[in-house]
């Protein structure tokens, strides 16, 4: 469903999780996660007696929930970040997939942030910003989308093998490799 926005938008999804080891579990429910421009974020709520930026209200965003310096602007913390793992600064929006606060609460163990060319079109980096909520620890991947190539034209998907650097289960060891893949953000 999209927001009263060109480029914001609330996904709808379902989130799986299945571990065989030490012992069988498996959970499965459906999520709601907001795609939020940053370029659009300070504004993006002003119609709404419910959501907010920055004050605190039933739903809000609030800036020392994500990645960096709370005193720093969202968008050139990501900017630094891709710009020291990649040497490249992209010169398009940043849009993140993320939660927000509710009820004065934030559980928001990873977001994910589109970093796209001049065209906001093209996608140059995906940051995966993830929190280890008992401990209060965070860490962030940087994803150069322009080192890989997708073949798909009508949907292009990014896969990334990369090396575990960051504790976040007591039941996954950190000598792992991760395989991720991520499609770009579209209607659906």
């Amino acid at each position: 469903m999209k927001l009263q926005s060109l480029n914001s938008a609330i996904y709808t999804g379902l989130v799986q999780h299945r571990r065989f080891l030490p012992k069988l579990h498996h959970f499965q429910y459906r999520i709601f996660m907001m795609y939020l421009d940053l370029d659009e974020i300070t504004s993006l709520f002003d119609k709404s007696n419910f959501w907010s930026y920055l004050t605190p209200n039933l739903a809000y965003f609030k800036r020392a929930d994500y990645f960096g310096h709370a005193e720093e602007p969202l968008k050139l913390a990501i900017l630094n970040k891709v710009f020291a793992e990649t040497g490249k600064k992209p010169q398009g929006k940043i849009c993140v997939l993320t939660n927000m606060r509710y009820f004065g609460h934030c559980f928001n163990p990873v977001s994910f942030y589109y970093c796209y060319a001049t065209d906001n079109s093209t996608l140059v980096a995906i940051v995966t910003h993830i929190t280890n909520t008992p401990w209060g620890e965070d860490f962030a991947y940087v994803h150069d989308c322009t080192a890989v190539k997708s073949h798909a034209v009508k949907n292009p998907q990014y896969s990334f093998n990369l090396h575990k650097n960051f504790h976040v289960s007591p039941f996954m060891p950190m000598d792992i490799r991760y395989d991720w893949r991520f499609s770009e953000p579209t209607e659906k």
